[in-house]
């Protein structure tokens, strides 16, 4: 039997954002997840500037993801945004 969306959301809870001890539901990086007969898309958004945070955060998402009894397979797709701009010129 296919897992439901709630399972599969349970299963992203377990991914720590890279450097923080909370995980990426509760940071609302999860913006969608479409299910069907097994096969899982959990697509994610996310600010960052380090090539590697996207890449850790898919890769150990897909792992807990085809940990789910009734997943055929498991993708995770990632959309990168620029974070926003600090104020680094202060006093100019």
């Amino acid at each position: 039997m296919p897992p439901t969306e709630d399972q599969v959301m349970d299963a992203l809870k377990a991914v720590k954002y890279p450097g923080f001890s909370r995980d990426i539901v509760s940071f609302g990086l999860v913006k969608g997840i479409d299910l069907k007969d097994g096969d899982v898309l959990v697509q994610l958004a996310l600010a960052t500037n380090d090539p590697a945070v996207p890449q850790t955060i898919k890769n150990e998402a897909e792992a807990s993801l085809g940990k789910l009894p009734g997943i055929r397979s498991a993708k995770v797709r990632i959309d990168i945004q620029a974070p926003p701009a600090g104020s680094g010129n202060a006093g100019v």
